[in-house]
């Protein structure tokens, strides 16, 4: 078995730190996803998006969507379902809205504020390491998920003890019960 870690930041914790990082590099993000997923993310989006487009959900919340990538490939894949971009970062979802995401929300993905049982479905592609407490970002995905909800998490990380020195990729789809 293959143990990951999340992405070392000593900023990991603090909020407005990452915030601040992300400011500074949202016009940069795109080109770093691609440079560091090796150009998968491209892939990876789109076998989300299509995913999603299967459980045929009448409303979903992207969270942490960055510059909107994600949301805007499920809303090609669900045109009749109300797609939300949520981040906790102003200038992403500046980034987002530029490629014509019409539905943003600024909101912390261990605080949202949405109510209880509100979405079909939620997405969080490559966030998930960046926020500042794990257990209760998906405390909240659940709480705002309708019972029979979906959640889907696409990140990818370093492998603690790669096999053979190899990079590898897991797959793991499922379905939140409430």
């Amino acid at each position: 078995m293959t143990e990951h870690s999340p992405a070392a930041s000593p900023t990991r914790t603090d909020p407005a730190s990452i915030r601040a990082v992300f400011s500074g590099i949202a016009s940069r993000y795109d080109l770093a996803n691609h440079l560091l997923s090796g150009g998968l993310d491209f892939y990876w989006r789109s076998v989300a998006a299509r995913t999603v487009g299967a459980w045929g959900p009448r409303r979903v919340l992207d969270l942490a969507t960055g510059s909107g990538d994600l949301a805007l490939a499920i809303e090609k894949q669900c045109p009749a379902a109300e797609v939300v971009g949520a981040d906790f970062c102003e200038p992403m979802l500046d980034r987002a809205r530029a490629k014509g995401l019409r539905n943003t929300v600024v909101a912390d993905g261990t605080a949202l504020p949405f109510a209880d049982a509100s979405f079909d479905a939620v997405t969080v592609a490559f966030g998930l390491r960046n926020m500042a407490d794990y257990p209760r970002a998906i405390s909240e995905m659940a709480r705002v998920l309708h019972p029979g909800g979906h959640l889907l998490i696409l990140d990818f990380s370093l492998p603690t003890r790669p096999l053979c020195g190899r990079r590898t990729a897991s797959t793991c789809t499922g379905s939140y019960r409430g």
